[in-house]
């Protein structure tokens, strides 16, 4: 099957918003390892506040909107897909491994940080689609979203980096899960091209977008907050939720 200049265009541009996840992973190549624990939870409060203000004010407010044009504008259905989506996030974190690193605070930052990964890597795959299909469909619709896209993944590469490199994975490994999650916005439009343009709907879509937004809830509320916590640092963690809550919300008012 020939592939026509739409999909490429729209292909590219999917990579270029993905690729920004690596951007604000780029942060622990100029940050040293240890720096006291007000960074991390600085970083951790700020991730907490970016997964909060996604889920709340972009993902289930858009899966409301997808459902209704869909023909399901039951009020209820978004929450309780997010619901959904909490409870598939906590049979995850079960079964995450427990292990040990340089000590139980540094454990407890990895696992958050994987946590995250495995988060935005559902969180991405969806919203990979919708650009390719808002490229496709019109170019001067779908890069005003891209370019939002873009600048909302930049924040979260930090959720997903600064835990990590916090945790004792080493500055590499914490830019390349920021990479692999950028990735995935590219693979969401590969799939979409491939597999999913006669199958997809608003009413998938919404439904994905409100499953992933229990999963980022869960993961803020039952990972980063209590971890945070762990440090006894109150003020950096409330500082970094309100800057990640302001970050992301500025980020919104550009779509």
């Amino acid at each position: 099957m020939a592939i026509g200049w739409e999909a490429w265009t729209a292909g590219l541009i999917s990579l270029l918003a993905g690729l920004s996840t690596a951007v604000g992973g780029g942060i622990v190549l100029v940050r040293r390892r240890r720096a006291g624990s007000g960074p991390v939870v600085f970083a951790m409060g700020f991730s907490a506040g970016v997964m909060a203000t996604v889920s709340l004010a972009d993902l289930l407010p858009e899966a409301a909107a997808l459902l209704r044009a869909g023909g399901w504008g039951l009020s209820g259905l978004p929450l309780a897909a997010a619901g959904v989506g909490m409870g598939i996030a906590a049979l995850l974190d079960r079964l995450l491994p427990e292990g040990a690193a340089d000590s139980a605070e540094d454990w407890q930052a990895m696992r958050v940080g994987i946590f995250s990964l495995l988060a935005l890597l559902l969180h991405n795959i969806p919203e990979g689609v919708a650009t390719f299909m808002a490229c496709c469909s019109d170019l001067s619709l779908g890069i005003p979203v891209a370019a939002a896209i873009a600048l909302h993944n930049i924040p979260e590469g930090v959720a997903i980096a600064v835990p990590i490199c916090y945790g004792g994975g080493g500055r590499g490994r914490a830019f390349g899960y920021t990479l692999l999650a950028g990735l995935s916005e590219p693979f969401g439009a590969l799939l979409c091209w491939l597999f999913l343009r006669r199958w997809m709907s608003d009413r998938l879509l919404g439904v994905t977008f409100a499953l992933v937004a229990g999963v980022m809830l869960y993961l803020a509320l039952e990972e980063l907050l209590p971890t945070a916590e762990e440090y006894n640092r109150p003020f950096c963690s409330l500082a970094g939720v309100l800057c990640g809550c302001m970050v992301m919300a500025a980020g919104l008012l550009c779509i």
